[in-house]
């Protein structure tokens, strides 16, 4: 298992997307702050199924406001076995 958390993986995908320091993303930084607008959001949602190998819609970040709500969200969709098929139209 990889001994990296949810949240420390998040924290450097966010800083490379936003440009800050990773130590400026911390558990209660609200994604809005990092500038991920519409198209972010999209970008976003790809990265983090190819980072964890999870699947995602852009209606699962709707409720996400904080980058701890976002590690919930990876961990959840890991536990419950959402992950990416891999192919088109998966679902």
């Amino acid at each position: 298992m990889n001994a990296t958390s949810t949240f420390e993986r998040l924290r450097l995908v966010i800083s490379q997307m936003s440009g800050v320091e990773p130590a400026e993303v911390l558990p209660v930084s609200r994604l809005r702050g990092f500038a991920i607008d519409s198209l972010g959001a999209y970008e976003l949602v790809t990265t983090l199924e190819a980072e964890f190998g999870i699947e995602l819609d852009l209606e699962h970040l709707a409720n996400v406001v904080t980058v701890e709500n976002l590690s919930e969200l990876v961990d959840l969709r890991r536990r419950t076995g959402a992950v990416a098929s891999g192919g088109p139209g998966h679902a």
